[in-house]
């Protein structure tokens, strides 16, 4: 695939946010990212209905290259996600190599690092350190002091449902949103928020981890402050 120059990204996004309107583009193609880049897309509210057509004007996370075990069982390979955001959700979208079951989609998890500090929040994985962890589609709070226990209730709190669903007629795919308030952000505020999609085929009687992050270990993402009238 090929990258838009340094230079030509910087102008795109710098036009996304003096103008408030959604990036357009030819495809998801010409608009991956840059894995260490952190990236920026500014949406009209989805139609959260697990379709990936919105999605293709948007930027996507580039990721580095993840060797996997083959496996009959192994049913979680994560393929492309994007981050997209109004004055009120984040939107989360993702396309998965192979059927998505709903009765095990908490496997595809994603940790969420909304001070993007490493020395916060859960810290189980190099570079990050979570303070939010969306699981299919319920999301979670650490609130955990020492990542070594094992309790797993005790280390996180639910917050709630992330509205949305799983493609229902392929099943590869998925859509969904979290009001920005529940990740304790300031929409007046600039906020950066580092993203890991994670999962273990483990949870399916397979083999092997699946990661979806870039070469620093996590995905970098920007949420400009919302812009006053007047």
């Amino acid at each position: 695939m090929k990258l838009r120059s340094s230079f030509l990204v910087q102008i795109v996004c710098t036009t996304l946010i003096a103008l408030a309107l959604p990036l357009q583009a030819q495809n998801s193609d010409t608009l991956e990212s840059v894995a260490t880049r952190s990236i920026s897309n500014l949406i009209v509210a989805p139609n959260l209905d697990g379709k990936l057509d919105e999605w293709q004007k948007m930027y996507t996370f580039s990721s580095t290259a993840n060797t996997k075990k083959s496996h009959k069982n192994n049913r979680l390979d994560w393929q492309k996600a994007w981050l997209a955001h109004d004055k009120e959700n984040l939107y989360i979208a993702y396309s998965n190599q192979g059927r998505i079951p709903k009765n095990d989609w908490w496997a595809w998890e994603m940790y969420l690092d909304t001070d993007h500090n490493p020395n916060t929040g859960y810290r189980e994985f190099n570079n990050i350190g979570a303070e939010y962890l969306l699981q299919g589609n319920e999301l979670y709070q650490y609130i955990g002091t020492d990542k070594a226990k094992k309790d797993w209730d005790k280390n996180w709190q639910y917050i709630g449902y992330a509205h949305g669903q799983i493609n229902e007629k392929t099943g590869m795919s998925v859509e969904l949103s979290i009001p920005i308030k529940w990740l304790n952000l300031n929409p007046n505020e600039s906020s950066h928020v580092h993203v890991l999609f994670y999962g273990d085929n483990e949870a399916f009687g397979g083999e092997g981890e699946d990661f979806h992050r870039s070469a620093e270990g996590y995905f970098a993402y920007h949420i400009p402050p919302i812009q006053k009238k007047g």
